[in-house]
């Protein structure tokens, strides 16, 4: 299994905060939330991406779309409605 140390030091201010025994319940959530995006950041930080031709208001251009996902990634990238809360 590999081992990915997350050194940010967004993610480790956050984290201060988070275990800080004085943080209130709903930062502690707040904190949780945007902590599980910046990991996601980080854990896709080597997916691998194609190449495609776009057309924006502007002009036509050329964007890149993710190849290839592993299924242990795809809740990540699915749309909101997919992954609506409870």
């Amino acid at each position: 299994m590999r081992l990915h140390i997350a050194d940010h030091p967004l993610i480790a201010h956050k984290l201060t905060v988070l275990r800080d025994r004085d943080t209130h319940s709903a930062t502690f959530r707040q904190l949780v939330d945007e902590l599980v995006t910046l990991l996601a950041y980080e854990a896709t930080r080597h997916v691998s991406t194609t190449e495609i031709a776009i057309n924006t208001p502007v002009a036509p251009t050329v964007g890149k779309r993710i190849s290839e996902l592993a299924p242990s990634l795809s809740l990540f990238f699915a749309p909101d409605w997919a992954c609506s809360k409870a």
